[in-house]
């Protein structure tokens, strides 16, 4: 759906059309105008009126434009000397449009309460996680679209303190055998994408995703073993989210909550399976650089014969939460930390720095430099209860 800010962009940007029929307008004011002594309250009506065309829906916004620019002369004169016409801070947005450009009654917009309303909302730019979960009506996309989740990127080196040769679990026979002569050095990636499913389910602007993310470590350095994969997780989920429009102190407002089912294996074979489902609560906060996105989780239950790794809440956590901080455009650095809410907490930390390469080297604005900072325990779940420090670059997709 093309929403409302799009719209006031390409009314006063690029349609031809409009920007005749705005001038016919002016045309017809500057006749008044003649007569009148004071051009700043003239200023000052015309721009309250487009602002009142632009909070209506979407067919009688243009309709509103078209009768707003055909309007005669005096039709405005007569509504500008109206004793409720005087423009000031005060009272600009209470101001009537004239009879001929007043659309139906009822489309008509009450603007002189003091509470924002929906329509007003709108007008405001949308964050990046209204944009990113589409918690707004003018941030709605098609259902079943592919979209960005969490970071897809492709580290070409990531070097670690240590490397996990022979993965093991205290669940029975899940103890590798054989080490592999694995190097420091390898590859990493990192796809994850989602779609929208379903959507105004319980309430308005709620959404229903199924998401994929899929990390992989690529020994690509290591020839003479082949360039194996190391170790892969793979993470299907169900989410549901529900808007929230709460202001925080300062700049910050709640934006939404989300109850998601999630499941996380390596596909492997006994003895280096690895599984986990979770289920898990999140909420999501921003202000106008920052955004806050946390997570607590519980594991769902399995008989001992078939937990793979009965102690993996010890190392990959209960709760995570995720900060992004863009100080500058295109510019972000992200901190994520998992604990598993002990005193003895294993859990881990990621840094995440991402910077513009359209400047250096021509690529455009959807690619970006990319540098992480692991540490701690599951990197992969192959390496959920397995410790170390890596350091990585390369390149990461724009998620939004």
């Amino acid at each position: 759906m093309v929403t409302r800010h799009f719209i006031l962009q390409w009314a006063f940007n690029k349609n031809t059309r409009f920007f005749l029929l705005l001038a016919t307008f002016f045309f017809s004011v500057q006749t008044w105008a003649a007569t009148a002594n004071d051009n700043a309250t003239a200023d000052s009506y015309i721009r309250s009126q487009l602002q009142q065309c632009a909070s209506l829906p979407d067919r009688e916004r243009l309709t509103c434009y078209d009768r707003l620019a055909t309007s005669s002369g005096t039709e405005t004169a007569e509504a500008l000397s109206a004793p409720d016409a005087i423009v000031n801070p005060s009272n600009q947005w209470d101001l009537a449009l004239p009879a001929s450009i007043q659309p139906a009654a009822e489309t008509t917009v009450a603007l002189n309460t003091p509470e924002k309303s929906a329509e007003e909302d709108t007008l405001i730019k949308p964050s990046l996680m209204e944009r990113k979960w589409e918690l707004r009506e003018d941030t709605q996309r098609s259902l079943f679209s592919l979209q960005p989740y969490g970071t897809s990127y492709m580290l070409l080196g990531q070097y670690g303190d240590r490397v996990n040769r022979q993965p093991s679990s205290p669940s029975p026979g899940h103890q590798s055998t054989t080490a592999t002569d694995y190097r420091h050095l390898e590859a990493k990636f990192q796809l994850s994408v989602r779609s929208k499913i379903g959507r105004n389910l319980i309430t308005a602007n709620d959404s229903l995703w199924f998401g994929y993310t899929q990390v992989s470590q690529w020994q690509i350095w290591s020839p003479g073993i082949s360039r194996p994969f190391r170790a892969t997780s793979y993470k299907p989920e169900v989410l549901y989210v529900i808007p929230i429009q709460y202001k925080l102190p300062g700049t910050w407002s709640l934006r939404m909550a989300g109850l998601g089912l999630i499941h996380e294996s390596n596909g492997q074979s006994d003895p280096l399976s690895r599984s986990w489902n979770r289920v898990y609560l999140g909420v999501g906060l921003d202000s106008e650089t920052m955004s806050v996105y946390s997570r607590f989780w519980a594991r769902v239950p399995e008989s001992s014969s078939k937990d793979d790794n009965p102690d993996i809440t010890h190392y990959m956590g209960r709760a995570d939460v995720r900060f992004e901080w863009s100080p500058v455009h295109d510019h972000t650095l992200g901190f994520t930390l998992v604990s598993n809410l002990r005193h003895d907490n294993k859990g881990s930390i990621q840094l995440d720095y991402f910077f513009p390469l359209s400047s250096l080297w021509g690529l455009g604005d959807n690619l970006r430099g990319y540098i992480q900072v692991f540490h701690g325990y599951g990197e992969t779940i192959t390496d959920y209860n397995f410790r170390r420090t890596a350091i990585g670059f390369g390149l990461a997709l724009k998620e939004w």
